[in-house]
């Protein structure tokens, strides 16, 4: 379930004076494409030849992030902001201020994650407006709040020295798909959505009613949070939460208004646990037919292909087939199977010949539920690695003014169709079993 947070997601580069080789135009017009895979595998071939130093630090700074080796994409922010930043123009310098501000994000360096951004901040508002300084404003003005957590709070996770289980269990009703656990918060019994596509603020996301009764301390509020629709949330912690046999501690929350995360009344989700933890556990095992999740003790080893996943504003993309074309897909275990309005502008025609027409559908999330005519595919294939499934009935989404990064997403349906799926955020890949 996506909760994602408002960021400039076109990069912009101005280079294009000092242009001189094919070979750099390539490079920069594949990093705007944000496919950090295709991206990876090219520029190891390439990066000897390439000309232009700033644009080099730029692919590794936003490759080591995609690929969670943070102290290095820092390493080479720093580096852009101290010797660059004429090569870089506005919008270049804003990407990497934004990504150093989210890489100390994710590493629990909250105070330095909103500081970092304040310098820049201070000279953009000297600036004459427009709708592009306008969303660079807004983008810094939201990571303030952020330094409400101070730093070193990064999760810290104690847990015995051998394999870790837990059980899970599906929801009811119409949210029967989605995968939770149990936990204990503050002396309660409290369940969780298991949710790798959840990533809100490098939080877990409960409602106002659950950390009421559960004892969340609030310690911030109107945090502006960009999902299905914009508003507004609190920052909480608990000290710590028991997971099974894995105590939780520094345990952060996104607090959202009322009682229900869900904008309608007929479905009700209270309380999320996000991808913060599953990084912090840095792999996990899923077996879908004991109902099963499995911390190992021992991290397993990169599969043959290498790396298929990614992060992208923190939240995970997975390389996938369908036939022999190549797809980018959302990895949410808090979603399902569908295809996304870019994979329907690139395949309209066929789509609307072989598709049925759904003139009732929606996509819900974060703060709203907008209506969207669908498209529904009879049957798709989809290859991960070495395993294929066959799905039927899989909805495209047609709205093209909200186009996604990726080709579409893949969830708990997906997972279930295997007898194991690992998940290792180390080494950034994802194996179906």
């Amino acid at each position: 379930m996506r909760i994602r947070i408002s960021l400039l997601l076109a990069v912009l580069f101005f280079f294009s004076s000092i242009y001189s080789q094919e070979l750099d135009n390539e490079m920069n017009e594949l990093m705007n494409t944000n496919d950090y895979l295709k991206l990876k595998r090219r520029y190891e071939t390439a990066k000897d030849s390439m000309q232009i130093v700033p644009l080099k630090l730029m692919i590794e700074l936003f490759q080591n992030a995609a690929f969670n080796k943070l102290d290095k994409s820092n390493a080479n922010a720093r580096e852009l902001l101290e010797n660059h930043q004429e090569s870089l123009g506005l919008h270049g310098i804003a990407a990497v201020v934004f990504a150093l501000s989210d890489n100390h994000k994710r590493q629990g360096n909250f105070q330095t994650s909103s500081e970092v951004v304040k310098p820049f901040l201070d000279y953009v508002l000297t600036l004459e407006g427009g709708p592009d300084l306008d969303m660079i404003v807004k983008n810094l003005k939201n990571r303030l709040p952020m330094g409400v957590f101070g730093n070193g709070f990064k999760p810290v996770i104690v847990r015995p020295d051998r394999d870790c289980e837990i059980s899970y269990h599906d929801g009811d009703g119409k949210l029967e798909n989605l995968m939770y656990v149990d936990a204990n918060l503050n002396g309660n019994d409290v369940s969780f959505v298991f949710d790798t596509g959840a990533d809100g603020f490098d939080t877990n996301t409960v409602s106002e009613g659950f950390a009421r009764r559960n004892g969340i301390r609030i310690l911030g509020d109107s945090v502006v949070i960009t999902g299905t629709a914009d508003g507004s949330v609190r920052l909480g912690i608990a000290d710590s939460m028991q997971i099974g046999d894995i105590t939780y501690k520094n345990v952060g929350f996104t607090v959202a208004p009322g009682d229900n995360l869900l904008p309608v009344d007929t479905l009700f989700l209270e309380a999320i646990l996000g991808s913060v933890f599953m990084k912090a556990m840095g792999e996990f095992q899923i077996y879908p037919k004991e109902k099963k999740i499995v911390f190992p003790k021992d991290e397993s080893p990169m599969p043959a292909g290498g790396s298929n996943m990614f992060f992208q504003t923190g939240q995970p993309y997975v390389e996938a087939f369908s036939k022999d074309e190549r797809l980018l897909l959302h990895f949410d275990t808090g979603g399902g199977v569908a295809l996304s309005s870019k994979y329907y502008l690139e395949h309209k025609d066929e789509v609307e010949a072989t598709g049925r027409l759904y003139t009732e559908g929606g996509v819900g999330g974060f703060g709203a539920m907008i209506r969207m005519d669908q498209y529904i595919l009879p049957v798709f294939p989809l290859r991960i690695g070495d395993k294929e499934k066959e799905f039927k009935e899989v909805r495209i989404m047609t709205d093209i003014d909200n186009l996604n990064l990726g080709d579409g997403g893949i969830g708990a349906d997906f997972v279930r169709r295997f007898d194991k799926v690992t998940v290792n955020y180390n080494k950034m890949f994802v194996k179906f079993e």
